[in-house]
C-alpha cells in the first residue's frame, strides 16, 4: 500500500544517514598502510630486570687451626695428633713430635712440617749414614728452625712456644711420677728374664731424656727393667 511504501522509504533514508561517508581512493590506501604498519611493528623491548647490588662480602676469619694460641692445650693436642710413627719416625728429643707441636708445627707428610700461621714448610730428614757428631749438628740446626728461623719473620710462633707447664697432666707431680715409676719397676724386677738393651741405645740422647724425666740419677746404671718402667711398662702375673 501507499502507507507501507512511505515507511520503507523512510527506513532507507535513515539507514543511509547513519552510514559513514565514503573515502576517496587516496584516503583508503593511506588508512590501509597505517593498519598494516601497526600490525607488523614489533612491540617495544621489555625493560631489563632490576639488578640488585651484590652484598659486600665480609672476609672470613682465619680458621682456628691457623691462629697462634700458645695457651690453648686443645690446639696443642690437635697439632700433636697429626704426627704418627709412619711420618715422623725415630726423631731425637729436640725435634720430637711434642716439641714440634709446642712451636706451632703440624706434620703433613714423611719428615715434613707446616706452620698454619705463616704457611712455612720444613723438611727434616736425618740420614742414617751420618756419624754421631754430624747427626747432632743436623739436629741442632733443625731445632733452631723449629723455634725461630723456620717461621716467617712476623710469625707469632717465633720464640713463642706452648709453655711446658701447660702440658703437664693433672696430678702428675714429680712425686707421683716417681711413685708410679718405682711401682712398675718392682713388678719388672720379679721377672726371671728381660730383653737385652743394645749398647748404642744405652749411650743415646733418647735414653738420657727419658731417664731425666723420671728423675733417675745420672750415675746410676740403667738396665732393661729400669728402661721398661720408665717407658710405662710393668709386669703382670699371668697365674694370679
Amino acid at each position: 500500500t501507499l502507507a507501507q511504501s512511505r515507511v520503507e522509504r523512510e527506513r532507507m533514508v535513515r539507514s543511509s544517514n547513519n552510514e559513514a561517508p565514503a573515502l576517496s581512493p587516496h584516503e583508503s590506501a593511506k588508512k590501509a598502510m597505517s593498519i598494516l604498519a601497526s600490525l607488523t611493528q614489533s612491540p617495544p623491548p621489555a625493560p631489563p630486570p632490576p639488578v640488585s647490588p651484590s652484598p659486600h662480602k665480609v672476609p672470613e676469619p682465619p680458621s682456628k687451626s691457623a691462629q697462634c694460641q700458645p695457651w690453648s692445650k686443645q690446639d696443642y693436642f690437635q697439632r700433636l695428633k697429626t704426627f704418627s710413627p709412619a711420618t715422623w719416625f725415630d726423631k731425637p728429643a729436640p725435634i720430637s713430635a711434642m716439641q714440634c707441636s709446642r712451636h706451632g708445627w703440624t706434620n703433613e707428610g714423611p719428615d715434613r712440617l707446616r706452620c698454619d700461621s705463616c704457611k712455612r714448610k720444613l723438611s727434616m730428614t736425618i740420614h742414617s749414614s751420618l756419624k754421631q757428631q754430624a747427626k747432632e749438628n743436623v739436629v741442632k740446626r733443625f731445632e733452631e728452625q723449629l723455634v725461630t728461623s723456620g717461621h716467617a719473620s712476623l710469625c707469632p710462633w717465633r720464640e713463642n712456644p706452648v709453655p711446658s707447664g701447660l702440658l703437664q697432666l693433672a696430678g702428675s707431680s714429680t712425686h707421683e711420677v716417681m711413685g708410679a715409676f718405682q711401682k712398675r719397676l718392682r713388678t719388672l724386677l720379679q721377672c726371671k728374664m728381660l730383653p737385652d738393651l743394645p749398647p748404642e741405645f744405652l749411650s743415646s740422647d733418647d735414653l738420657a731424656h727419658t731417664m731425666e724425666a723420671c728423675a733417675w740419677p745420672k750415675r746410676k746404671p740403667v738396665d732393661a727393667g729400669v728402661l721398661l718402667a720408665a717407658c710405662g711398662w710393668e709386669a703382670e702375673d699371668l697365674q694370679g
